[in-house]
């Protein structure tokens, strides 16, 4: 199964600089894109066409939609402030719903599960219900994560949250999984929030996902590619070397039911691995500012270092037996901010 170029959007319509998240609907239908020139953009993902722009006041660094409240979309931004964005075809322009209380930092990370929301800036986790008036888009703070434990080798170091997930160890009541750039990564028990297991890992942090069985977490450790562990004992299951170009927290993300791995780039190159022979599977090249594209098989080509695509999301559509796969540039002067990219066959 092999993924080809679906289509771009280009940086004359929608955002006018690059791409900070992009996020698939829960039906596949849209595409959500956070720019750093303070829009959020919905598109259509079959014809690639803007169907609603809301404008923050600053960067929109985090994209979650809400799969209980179709069209509802849940956005952090660099201000701290957190909104929900409604745009459907019953209710294309209604009102937008700001939090009441959000961050004092950038609103880098959001999860939802059910009627709980978990955000995450910088050293902070918030954990947000579903308000019960009625009204989309209400959401009330709860509380605060309490911070990851330290010990000899992080308790000089600032605490900086890197990710957080949804999930379930041997098919416990959810939990929440963040990731630490310094202080590995700590599960909360839902409900209670109270940490259930701790593992300072070695190393940095810079993104993480999970598989949706819970079983194992990949980590982007920002200086040499992606380390694979079992998330409940920490032990270290494998590597998947990655050209890096800089200090960047390369995003990485499972896809296929956990059966593959997607790592974001520093230059030009979004790589698909087989999560289980730990091998690359396909190259999905992305146009330098020389243009054109390319999809091969060569772990290492050439790409000018200032294509970093850093925003990723994907998508299994069940109704047509196809996989979606969003990538986003994060270069302000690039042609192309946004392409998806589509591959045919069985999850």
């Amino acid at each position: 199964m092999q993924y080809v170029k679906s289509g771009d959007i280009t940086t004359d319509i929608g955002h006018a600089g690059g791409v900070a998240a992009v996020a698939f609907s829960p039906n596949g239908e849209h595409l959500a894109s956070g720019g750093f020139d303070r829009r959020v953009c919905i598109w259509n993902v079959s014809d690639r066409r803007l169907i609603h722009t809301f404008h923050g006041a600053s960067a929109a660094l985090s994209l979650a939609w809400d799969p209980t409240e179709t069209g509802t979309l849940i956005c952090g931004f660099e201000d701290g402030s957190i909104y929900a964005i409604h745009a459907s075809p019953v209710r294309p322009s209604s009102a937008d719903y700001l939090f009441y209380t959000a961050h004092h930092f950038p609103v880098e990370h959001l999860a939802i599960h059910d009627a709980q929301l978990a955000s995450g800036a910088h050293e902070d986790v918030a954990i947000w219900e579903r308000g019960s008036d009625g009204k989309v888009g209400r959401w009330k703070h709860q509380l605060d994560l309490e911070s990851p434990p330290t010990n000899s080798n992080n308790d000089d170091r600032g605490v900086l949250v890197t990710s957080i997930h949804w999930t379930r160890l041997r098919k416990r009541q959810p939990l929440l999984l963040v990731t630490y750039i310094y202080h590995g990564y700590v599960f909360f028990k839902a409900g209670e929030w109270t940490r259930l297991r701790a593992n300072p890992l070695n190393g940095l942090i810079g993104s993480a996902s999970v598989t949706p069985d819970g079983a194992r977490l990949i980590i982007s450790n920002v200086t040499s590619g992606f380390d694979i562990y079992e998330t409940e004992t920490g032990e270290s299951v494998g590597t998947l070397a990655h050209p890096v170009s800089g200090m960047f927290a390369v995003p990485v993300l499972y896809v296929h039911g956990g059966n593959a791995v997607i790592g974001g780039s520093t230059c030009g190159e979004v790589h698909v691995w087989d999560a289980t022979a730990l091998r690359v599977h396909q190259v999905l090249r992305h146009a330098g500012k020389t243009g054109g594209y390319l999809v091969s098989d060569s772990l290492y080509s050439h790409a000018t270092e200032s294509d970093r695509i850093l925003a990723l999301s994907a998508h299994y559509d069940v109704t047509r037996d196809r996989f979606l796969i969003a990538t986003g540039r994060t270069d302000a002067d690039a042609d192309m901010s946004i392409t998806i990219w589509c591959a045919e066959g069985g999850e």
